[in-house]
């Protein structure tokens, strides 16, 4: 791409339009492959959390916000489904 700056300026003269999309596309793989290795490491820092917190504990471990999130969702559909329940058998004559 030759003297074409990495971030693909507007006031530069592009002889084509498709100089300047490969500019742009050029740009993008770039921003891509920085953000990957970063990804991996935290990817990794996190697996080797929850192996580590399992060998500790002997159980199996999540995330705080994973459990915080689970105890919110599944005890108010829990209670839903209780109530729903106890009204159908107070409505119905199965019993």
């Amino acid at each position: 791409m030759g003297d074409i700056p990495l971030a693909c300026p507007q006031d530069y003269t592009y002889e084509t339009s498709e100089i300047r999309l490969a500019c742009n596309i050029r740009l993008t793989n770039l921003l891509c492959m920085l953000v990957f290795p970063i990804l991996c490491v935290l990817y990794g820092i996190s697996v080797w959390i929850l192996i580590t917190c399992s060998r500790r504990t002997g159980q199996k471990c999540e995330f705080k916000s994973v459990q915080f999130l689970k105890l919110i969702i599944f005890d108010e559909e829990e209670e839903f489904i209780k109530a729903e329940l106890d009204n159908f058998k107070s409505n119905s004559n199965l019993d």
